[in-house]
């Protein structure tokens, strides 16, 4: 299926000026430019970050190497937590609808997968009102009875296992299970759209064929959107008590979402409710397994301890690395002049390292309290609606991982590539006395 197009509905109210060509001199202190520089590992480009939180917290960076046109001139990487976090909280001067991510994706095609995330006020404010409505606490607490129940089967097959791969086995469940019942997915079609999902989500070169990764995206993200829209189509037929029924029905000053929007809806929800909670389960098993003091003394008090753990799950994991601003105006960011049109990619990953911001930021410390990850975005209009189901499920299948399976010796993981998600594709593992 063809990818769908961008209705008029989805275009912003509120541009900026792109920066015409920079006379700043790039920064000497490390070049993150290079795709060879975040095909490396987690912990080496930490290394890098580090030095730059020391010597130059926001640097000039060269064009990210990139196959498409630069619209432009290089980039500013912000590495200390301050800094991420006035940028990700001032929606004002920092606009999200010209770029969201480090590549120069152009905005249409970011708006198919990011939605509303790759739009600024009052557009987005709109969209946001509608979304957020689906997310109510009865929603929450309706789902996080369900997540406890999912929680406790899915632990209790993967402890009898033995010989398992935590993502394939453990991580994957919960967070498909948990969209699906969200989402309200008809059991008919969990299996094809949880295959969908899966191939939308694979790490290129390591999906099940030999298709061009763009368009591999681009086939699967027209299925999602072509599915969002029907689905949204029968919800309005036939309501049910689910985030699409909300989304296709609820109106804010006349306006509901059309179908178009409900096909990058899907997408936003599929990935962002499967992803991100994924993979910080799948770091947060290793973490454990690695740091048996910490898994031990969470199990000494698990329902009085877990809340806490999960904040330094989430900032040990940093499952997404980064996210672009542009500057609607000048504006001074960490010393520097950030010039109107110029962006700026915030490091959560650096940030949630940040020696200003935490105490001993190496150590996975389950007991970390107060703990100001940057995890969900750093606060401000695009912070995560969908930040307390990751919670409740980090918190059901930790709690029943640590009663049933508390010890798992882990092997040697395969890690993603790229810029945006830091992942584990594979984590080959033996559970010790499960059951």
């Amino acid at each position: 299926m063809a990818a769908s197009t961008v209705s008029r509905e989805e275009q912003n109210d509120v541009t900026v000026a792109l920066a015409p060509p920079s006379p700043r001199d790039f920064d000497p202190t490390a070049d993150i430019s290079r795709m060879a520089f975040w095909r490396q590992s987690h912990l080496e480009r930490e290394k890098v970050f580090a030095r730059l939180r020391r010597e130059s917290p926001v640097s000039w960076q060269r064009p990210v190497e990139w196959p498409l046109p630069q619209p432009f001139s290089g980039f500013w990487a912000l590495t200390r937590h301050a800094d991420i976090t006035r940028v990700s909280t001032d929606n004002e001067t920092f606009r999200s609808a010209e770029s969201v991510v480090l590549e120069p994706i152009p905005s249409d095609i970011a708006r198919i997968s990011a939605f509303f995330m790759a739009m600024d006020a009052p557009e987005h404010t709109r969209l946001r009102k509608i979304i957020s409505s689906a997310f109510s606490p009865r929603q929450i607490r309706k789902i996080t009875s369900s997540i406890t129940d999912n929680a406790h089967e899915i632990v209790r097959v993967f402890a009898k296992k033995g010989e398992v791969d935590v993502v394939e086995d453990l991580s994957r469940h919960l967070p498909e299970r948990t969209f699906f019942e969200l989402v309200g997915i008809p059991e008919s079609d969990r299996e094809y759209l949880g295959r969908v999902i899966r191939t939308f989500t694979a790490e290129p070169g390591r999906a099940d064929s030999d298709e061009d990764p763009i368009q591999r995206l681009l086939r699967v993200n027209g299925e999602l959107r072509e599915y969002g829209a029907e689905l949204a189509a029968r919800k309005r037929r036939e309501p049910g008590d689910d985030v699409i029924t909300t989304l296709a029905t609820t109106e804010t000053d006349g306006q509901r979402l059309s179908d178009d929007q409900m096909g990058a809806a899907m997408v936003l929800l599929a990935v962002a409710g499967n992803d991100t909670t994924r993979q910080t389960t799948s770091h947060a098993v290793k973490a454990l397994a690695e740091h048996p003091e910490q898994r031990d003394w969470l199990r000494e008090d698990l329902p009085g301890r877990i809340n806490v753990a999960v904040e330094e799950m989430i900032r040990w994991a940093s499952p997404i690395v980064q996210f672009a601003r542009v500057a609607a105006h000048d504006a001074e960011v960490g010393g520097q002049l950030v010039r109107a049109g110029e962006k700026v990619v915030m490091i959560y990953s650096s940030g949630n390292r940040d020696e200003h911001a935490f105490d001993d930021p190496h150590r996975f410390d389950v007991g970390r309290s107060p703990n100001t990850h940057v995890g969900f975005g750093g606060g401000g209009v695009h912070h995560c609606l969908g930040s307390p189901v990751a919670r409740a499920q980090l918190r059901a299948l930790f709690t029943e991982l640590l009663t049933v399976a508390p010890v798992i010796e882990v092997g040697e993981p395969v890690y993603t590539q790229n810029t945006l998600v830091n992942g584990i594709t594979s984590l080959p593992a033996r559970v010790v006395g499960g059951g």
